[in-house]
């Protein structure tokens, strides 16, 4: 989902086994790029269908 300038994560499975072997290969390259290589799914929605709930006033 997205406000309109930035997209936000609705949900995330980390497989930390893949990112700890990653983090301790030497590689000193940013995490961005790191974690742009490994394999991942990326789920785009249409924004309209989402709803931004942090605090149960978010429901009114």
């Amino acid at each position: 989902p997205s406000d309109g300038v930035w997209n936000h994560p609705l949900l995330a499975l980390v497989r930390p086994e893949l990112v700890l072997s990653r983090l301790v290969s030497g590689d000193r390259r940013p995490l961005h790029l790191q974690f742009a290589e490994m394999p991942h799914s990326i789920l785009l929605e249409d924004a309209a269908m989402l709803r931004n709930v942090n605090q149960p006033e978010d429901l009114e």
